[in-house]
């Protein structure tokens, strides 16, 4: 197909290849933005127990149910799959750019065989994240629910009494992953917006959680006003937020 060629036709195999390419990068963006802040609340997850951890074991209480938990949370992302996403982010992006800069010096196959690869990567790419986001975060939801009834329990002799963090209902993964084969990766992209809002909601309830135990320790140790602390110093998640006065 010549470029006169190209001109004269409204809708062209060329003119769906540049919204392919456009669209996927868009597709692969929010893909790996998910990756990002998954990675992101994890380590805010493990400094969190691992604060809560401290301050028990502070208090002379018996710990050794939360560092179990808390070397768990650790465990329960790496950071392998934060870069590999990072990685072939990027190198799609730049496939991409360089098909758009050179298309019209392509044949009609290799623009088909292109626009059939970058629809299929597309698709499989969002579909994996889905499953592994959801995996994670419920995995993640599941250890701070255990994390917070152990540290519940070891406070259970503490007036006012403090409760737990409800654990989240699990989805079951291998029923997404079918619709996502049967609709060929379709299902993926619109049950990544239900996954970043599962993923949300634990965060949500997180920060609930976590004021529910600030006016817990402020009951308990007779304050009544807290201030925000801004130190250069490497300190636990609850020593960076509050400082008791």
């Amino acid at each position: 197909m010549t470029y006169l060629e190209y001109e004269t036709v409204p809708h062209s195999i060329l003119d769906f290849y540049i919204y392919t390419l456009f669209m996927s990068i868009l597709i692969a963006f929010f893909s790996f933005w998910l990756v990002f802040a998954l990675h992101r609340h994890h380590g805010r997850d493990v400094e969190w127990v691992t604060s809560l951890t401290e301050y028990a074991e502070g208090q002379g209480k018996n710990v050794i149910a939360m560092k179990a938990l808390t070397e768990e949370m650790d465990k329960a992302m790496g950071p392998r799959f934060f870069w590999l996403a990072l990685v072939l982010f990027v190198l799609f992006v730049i496939s991409n750019l360089l098909q758009g800069i050179f298309y019209l010096f392509m044949s009609d196959e290799l623009v088909f065989i292109l626009e059939n690869f970058t629809i299929a990567y597309a698709a499989v790419s969002i579909s994996l994240t889905d499953l592994y986001v959801l995996d994670r975060i419920q995995k993640m939801d599941s250890i701070q629910s255990k994390f917070t009834q152990a540290f519940s329990d070891s406070m259970v002799d503490v007036v006012p009494v403090l409760g737990s963090m409800n654990e989240r209902k699990h989805q079951y993964l291998w029923l997404h992953a079918l619709l996502m084969v049967i609709t060929l990766g379709l299902y993926g992209l619109f049950f990544i917006i239900w996954v970043a809002h599962i993923m949300n909601d634990h965060i949500k309830k997180q920060w609930v959680y976590e004021r529910e135990v600030v006016e817990w320790m402020m009951s308990k140790d007779n304050v009544d006003s807290i201030d925000v602390r801004i130190t250069p110093k490497k300190m636990n998640l609850l020593e960076k937020i509050y400082r008791y006065v």
